[in-house]
């Protein structure tokens, strides 16, 4: 790369000999394949258009899958979705089935509230959404600054303990219409602190949606204010440029919260009330903030029971969710760090089963310096490591399990079963010398790099040893690396290698 571009900064012109017409250009007569699920099609005039089904008897190639002619068709396919690549014919009636895209589409831009509402593609979103007429009175009463805006969630563990809610109202003071409702959802990560910053996105959506249907309004202005019982999320709301901890709960939702926040075009603050209290103070006597807040109480209680009763919950997918990592197709919601150490057991159970790490010995590991090491090797040498690890290198052990030719014995030595371990066990004089030239090509690169030679030492007698002495075995009982031998005996010899 570093020679191409000295090349270039040496040639006497920057211009390129040909033009990028014809390669950045196409007309809509190229597009003349498309393709639907089953077939491939090849649009040949307005009016007619070919039909291409897979041939199964052929394999995939890295060319692409072959498709054989089957008939020619009046009109134009109507449920094609993709447009195709082909590799030019090799017969008159075969093509090879390249690659696909989505066909485009000119996007419509919806112009009201209730048609950007529908424009999300999660939908679930909305089952429990009521809103008072088309809802194009939301943005009026932002401008007019009428819009009160409260929320609260719900977690009854008595009931379920991987189901909770947030029941959400934005009302105008004016014409005192109201959009109402209430998101539930389930999951392990559910409790009351997920609930109420669940009630908390569903406002924001719905202030997205009314900026979406208006672009033209600059509300730069305008300062909206949003209730909460719950510090937690004024706290966050407030601070949504704040670096969040490693193992932050709920931290889908609250970079969610933040990512909504800075799509609207207005001044968010979030502001603290006191939740319950219609426990000593009649409803009638509650100011309007108060008595939103006890409604988004009631009815994140009545959704909830609802949904563990019917299993009715949303889709846990947000708009404008860029990263959602799983594990076991199952979303992560909270601590990112937890959820992939929680998984580990897996790898856990794994190495175990297939005697690769013991249990007790998997944490002696070093596993997060695995991808930078691995990383300094060669493509070809990564790929060889994957294998050998993996137990499916060129081995007779394996080459012998699909092919009958070949005899489960090492060429060199004659010893049955040559699998990966024999490698570096092989007795055979030739064999040995070249693993021993290994060890002192280790042992000097140790010293080279400033490794303490009692260390290096050690290394290289360890290895000399082939897995027949444990490291602890060759050092004094008074030594300071006795910890250090302890440790690797437990991961064994094997894995050292």
């Amino acid at each position: 790369m570093r020679s191409s571009q000295m090349h270039l900064e040496k040639a006497p012109t920057s211009s390129l000999g040909n033009s990028l017409h014809e390669r950045i250009n196409y007309s809509g007569s190229r597009l003349s394949w498309i393709r639907d699920r089953e077939y491939v099609y090849h649009l040949i005039s307005s009016d007619e258009y070919g039909v291409y089904k897979r041939d199964y008897i052929h394999r995939i190639t890295r060319s692409g899958c072959k498709y054989n002619k089957i008939s020619t068709q009046p009109g134009q396919p109507s449920d094609a979705t993709l447009y195709a690549s082909v590799h030019p014919p090799t017969t008159p009636d075969s093509i090879i089935l390249h690659s696909t895209c989505d066909i485009f589409h000119e996007p419509t831009n919806p112009s009201t509230f209730m048609s950007c509402l529908s424009s999300y593609s999660n939908q679930s979103l909305w089952k429990h959404l009521e809103i008072d007429g088309d809802g194009d009175w939301l943005i009026k009463s932002i401008l007019q600054g009428t819009l009160l805006i409260s929320m609260d969630g719900s977690y009854m563990s008595d009931l379920s303990q991987s189901a909770c809610s947030g029941a959400f109202i934005l009302h105008c003071t004016e014409s005192k219409q109201e959009i109402k409702g209430c998101l539930v959802d389930e999951s392990h990560q559910a409790d009351n602190y997920r609930g109420e910053f669940l009630g908390a996105l569903g406002p924001l959506l719905l202030l997205r949606t009314a900026f979406m249907a208006n672009p033209q309004v600059d509300c730069s202005h305008i300062k909206l204010e949003l209730y909460c019982d719950n510090k937690g999320v004024v706290t966050h709301g407030n601070q949504v440029d704040a670096v969040l901890k490693p193992d932050q709960v709920q931290a889908d939702l609250i970079q969610l919260m933040r990512t909504y926040t800075r799509l609207i075009p207005a001044q968010l603050q979030w502001i603290h009330v006191h939740g319950h209290s219609d426990a000593n103070t009649p409803f009638a006597q509650l100011t309007i903030i108060q008595q939103l807040n006890v409604r988004c109480d009631q009815l994140a209680k009545w959704y909830l029971v609802r949904a563990i009763r019917t299993g009715d919950y949303i889709d846990p997918t947000f708009p404008d969710e860029d990263i959602v990592l799983s594990i076991n197709s199952e979303k992560v919601r909270s601590s990112t760090k937890k959820a992939v150490y929680k998984h580990w057991g897996t790898a856990q159970d794994l190495f175990s089963r297939r005697d690769k790490v013991p249990r007790e010995s998997f944490d002696l590991i070093h596993w997060e310096i695995m991808p930078k090491v691995m990383k300094g090797f060669p493509k070809t040498f990564q790929d060889w490591i994957t294998r050998h690890i993996s137990d499916f290198n060129g081995c007779n052990r394996y080459l012998s399990r699909w092919k009958p030719t070949v005899k489960n014995v090492c060429p060199s030595c004659g010893c049955s079963n040559e699998d990966t371990k024999h490698i570096t066990c092989c007795r055979e004089p030739t064999r040995t010398s070249l693993y021993h030239e290994g060890i002192n090509d280790i042992k000097n690169w140790m010293i080279t790099n400033h490794t303490p030679s009692h260390l290096a030492q050690l290394f290289s007698t360890y290895l000399s040893s082939r897995g027949e002495s444990t490291m602890e075995s060759l050092l004094p009982h008074n030594s300071s690396l006795i910890t250090l031998a302890q440790a690797q005996d437990l991961i064994g010899f094997d894995n050292l290698l």
